[in-house]
């Protein structure tokens, strides 16, 4: 039996060139965030102290504490609390 027999529409095929687009736009937004987050993560990250020095710490990848560590050694942040 045919779809008409059963008064289904045939126009469907229509469609379908539609619900690819939007699955290509919502695969290329992906794609895009996918990047944006990627590059987030190589991004340089920095801190600043109190007297507005910037202390390089690396990137979300590859950390580089050593800058930092000797900053909070030097500072009042490395005394240790006595109860």
């Amino acid at each position: 039996m045919s779809q008409l027999a059963f008064g289904v529409n045939n126009s469907q095929h229509h469609g379908k060139g539609a619900t690819m687009s939007v699955r290509r736009m919502i695969l290329l937004g992906g794609v895009i965030l996918l990047l944006v987050g990627a590059i987030g993560l190589l991004a340089p990250l920095s801190a600043s102290t109190n007297d507005g020095k910037e202390i390089g710490c690396g990137s979300g990848l590859f950390q580089d504490l050593d800058k930092a560590r000797s900053a909070n050694a030097s500072s009042v942040a490395g005394v240790p609390i006595l109860n």
